[in-house]
């Protein structure tokens, strides 16, 4: 859809809302402005309209009332963050054509994601975390000050709601198509004055999107189940403690996608890297079916103190088991030989971040911290073919020491020249390492050779990496008026390098991504208040960039990854949100990316009918990055009525448009997704007193299909793609007490 069909939309479903709002009726916002939310985006409470930093931020009002309940339905809401997953329960989050999509056990994210501050590089247990949340804060473009390693493409920061001093609570059952059934719940009780309980739940459950035909089963379903204990204290005067634990666990087959087998060309030198014909949104067979398990169990503790001059010393840390279970079909689709991978991880992590900090109401503010974060893994995976005794391994890959440590020293000093005027600078310098200790099992059945379960080689697999960079920070700001905020800044970004060593290849290093940025924004008040307009250009230098090269068709899929190329993105973002009489409450976003390789010499693997393959020399300048849309927008809009009984009805409608994208660095048109849009809408009465609320939703209304990952699988000899989710429409109850 074009963008000025998509603002037609927009236009006429205000004209629809204002011509239907009875005479009566009034917008529950137009007595008062938009309101200010506080972020803590710069590790220290600021108003978003006054923190020099594009973002987006989500209310947990909006969040819930939009159905956002993973990272892939925030994306609707967010135009810069594209979602992308795999089969393999992993998910890519990519920020301005920044992403990483090495989802190994030594790879790393290029956007973290941090739920109240605690991070993982292991995203399976993310989804079903984000629930009872106080807000979302999606920030753009290198954060390597404050938060340091891989933040180069920027950082998404889940915030989950607090125990408060006020007894009260609600519940939410919310079903729908797809036999969907979502709860969820929480209490908050205070204890006594310096104590507070919150306790949460949250479960979604629905069958898969797509039918399996020859499992008789369907893929893509949910079943997690969660639960958070969180208790706040106050023992004296200027202390404050936070402690949460959390269960989780998660059951189904989980994400699959379709097999479509290679097409190759008329000489037999290689594969058409046009898009397949048979691709099917709905319904596609595997020979072996998904599954997937899993249990984590999270510690997190937040320490405050107030010390000499108000400042203030934190302590933040955590602890979290996780134990990963996945099977995926990886068949091969040409000779219809059963096959699959087994995923079996136990990564362990652990933050600590020492931060002190001034009192925010002086000329001279400062913070500085130590930081450090390790995970140790343990990998038990597998790449099985049947035979007539089962599914021995074929490949085997028993790794017992995996480990990642990351340490840093950071801080940050602002300035403020004169009443209008503030300088900041900030520095942080980063230390990781990477080690792994483990081998990998040959066996005959992989080669075609009687089945046995004696390997014919077997290969080391220790490997390790030692990288550190310095990053910076230097901005300005400028406050003309109360209402207003114009800022400069120049941003680095880092992300760790690491090693690889695929199959039976030996172990090789690759180098850490950095990245310079620079930027210039805009954030304005006008009307009382009434409207909020933001905008940002930038422009970014991005250099070692890790590509995954050349795949070893004997090595399950793996790649080698090297520091590859160069490139530069550049862009605009803007944005507008406003309560406008009689229509309602409007938002309108749209941006433009230009992400290209500069520099790029990588490798091509071709394939030939027979199973061969080689690698050949391929120069990717001027391609463009991984899902990287150069246009992107939403729109939606929001009209109340308050009716005689004081009651509210609320009608909502959003709209996401993104331009065509690519998931391969070869934007090859077998991995193109087209300009597609999602709109979602829904109708909401709200009680008097806000006591309960009853909702009647449809998201994707369109029902568009749409691709969240696509791969020229050596492996498989196929096209593999997964898929969004369709249409689904639901009702949702929700009751709360006090």
């Amino acid at each position: 859809m074009h963008l000025r069909s998509l603002a037609f939309r927009v236009a006429l479903s205000g004209l629809c809302l204002g011509v239907a709002a009875p005479v009566h009726s009034v917008m529950a916002a137009e007595q008062d402005s938009l309101g200010e939310i506080v972020v803590t985006a710069e590790k220290r409470a600021t108003p978003e309209s006054k923190t020099p930093i594009s973002m987006d931020v989500f209310s947990g009002a909006e969040l819930s009332a939009d159905g956002v309940h993973d990272v892939a339905t925030l994306s609707r809401l967010d135009p810069t963050l594209n979602f992308g997953s795999s089969g393999q329960g992993a998910i890519f989050l990519t920020i301005r054509g920044v992403s990483s999509r090495d989802a190994s056990e030594i790879g790393d994210p290029a956007v973290p994601v941090s739920i109240d501050g605690f991070f993982q590089d292991r995203t399976y247990a993310l989804n079903a975390s984000t629930f009872d949340l106080e807000r979302v804060e999606v920030l753009r473009g290198p954060q390597g000050t404050l938060y340091g390693r891989n933040a180069i493409g920027g950082a998404v920061n889940f915030i989950t709601q607090k125990p408060t001093d006020e007894f009260g609570g609600y519940g939410t059952i919310d079903f729908g198509n797809y036999q969907f059934l979502h709860t969820e719940g929480a209490v908050n009780i205070p204890l006594s004055d310096t104590v507070q309980i919150r306790a949460a739940f949250a479960s979604y459950t629905h069958q898969g999107y797509r039918f399996n035909p020859e499992q008789n089963s369907r893929n893509d379903d949910e079943d997690t189940q969660s639960g958070r204990v969180s208790v706040a204290f106050q023992p004296f005067d200027g202390f404050t403690g936070l402690v949460t634990g959390q269960y989780t666990r998660g059951g189904g087959a989980g994400q699959g996608y379709q097999e479509v087998p290679f097409s190759y060309n008329a000489a037999g030198t290689d594969i058409y890297h046009s898009t397949p014909a048979g691709i099917n949104y709905n319904s596609y067979s595997t020979l072996v079916p998904f599954q997937q398990q899993l249990t984590e169990y999270r510690l997190h503790w937040e320490l405050n103190y107030t010390l000499f001059a108000n400042a203030t010393l934190s302590y933040v840390g955590g602890y979290d088991y996780t134990h990963f279970y996945h099977v995926e079909d990886d068949s091969n689709a040409v000779t219809q030989t059963p096959a699959k991978y087994i995923t079996d991880e136990r990564p362990v992590t652990q933050n600590h971040e020492l931060r002190i900090a001034s009192s925010p109401n002086q000329r001279v503010t400062w913070q500085g911290g130590l930081f450090y974060f390790v995970e140790n893994s343990s990998m038990n995976s597998a790449y099985q073919i049947q035979t007539a005794n089962g599914f021995p391994p074929a490949f085997a890959f028993p790794y017992p020491t995996v480990q990642t440590d990351s340490y840093a020293a950071f801080g940050t000093v602002n300035f403020q020249v004169i009443d209008s005027v503030k300088l900041s600078l900030g520095a942080r310098e980063n230390y990781d390492d990477k080690n792994r200790i483990g081998t990998a099992l040959l066996y005959p059945q992989l080669l075609g050779l009687p089945p046995s379960s004696t390997p014919i080689a077997t290969s080391v697999q220790n490997g390790s990496s030692h990288s550190n960079r310095p990053t910076y920070h230097v901005g300005v700001d400028w406050t003309p008026t109360a209402d207003s905020l114009i800022y400069g800044k120049f941003d680095t970004g880092y992300k760790a390098g690491g090693f690889n060593s695929n199959g039976l290849m030996p172990s090789t290093q690759y180098g850490p991504e950095t990245a310079k940025n620079y930027e210039l924004g805009v954030k304005q008040w006008v009307f009382d208040r009434s409207v909020e307009v933001k905008g940002d250009v930038f422009y970014e230098n991005y250099y070692g960039y890790q590509a995954q090269l050349g795949a070893c068709p004997t090595c399950s899929n793996a790649s080698s990854i090297a520091n590859a190329g160069a490139a530069t993105m550049k862009g605009i973002e803007a944005s507008i949100n406003a309560n406008i009489n009689p229509i309602g409450r409007i938002n309108l976003s749209v941006d433009y990316l230009s992400a290209k390789f500069t520099n790029f010499l990588g490798l091509l693997t071709t394939y030939q009918p027979g199973g061969g393959s080689m690698a050949v020399a391929y120069n990717l300048a001027g391609d463009s990055m991984i899902q990287s849309p150069k246009i992107s927008a939403t729109a939606g809009i929001e009209h109340s009525w308050e009716l005689s009984n004081q009651g509210t009805l609320t009608a909502q409608a959003q709209t996401s448009f993104r331009t065509a994208q690519y998931f391969s660095n070869y934007n090859f048109e077998d991995s193109r997704q087209g300009a597609y849009e999602l709109t979602d809408a829904y109708l909401q009465y709200t009680s008097p007193g806000d006591r309960y609320e009853v909702q009647a939703y449809g998201r994707n209304l369109a029902n568009t299909d749409y691709l969240t990952f696509a791969l020229e699988d050596g492996t498989a000899r196929a096209y593999k793609y997964a898929f969004g989710a369709p249409r689904t429409v639901g009702i949702k109850l929700t009751a709360k007490f006090k």
